[in-house]
């Protein structure tokens, strides 16, 4: 699962990465959103047991 929005408001399009491992990553974009350099990720949650994400 991924997101790709402004969650800094920055003007610039980062990255939430989930996978089914409960394993949740922040990208900050460090270039512009047409040439995106993503910073190193950061942990942003992480739960306890293997399940699906849903998201809408």
């Amino acid at each position: 699962m991924f997101c790709a929005a402004d969650f800094d408001n920055d003007g610039k399009n980062d990255l939430v990465v989930g996978d089914t491992y409960g394993m949740n990553r922040y990208y900050k974009n460090m270039g512009s959103n047409d040439k995106p350099i993503f910073a190193l990720p950061v942990e942003v949650a992480k739960h306890q047991s293997r399940g699906l994400v849903d998201a809408v």
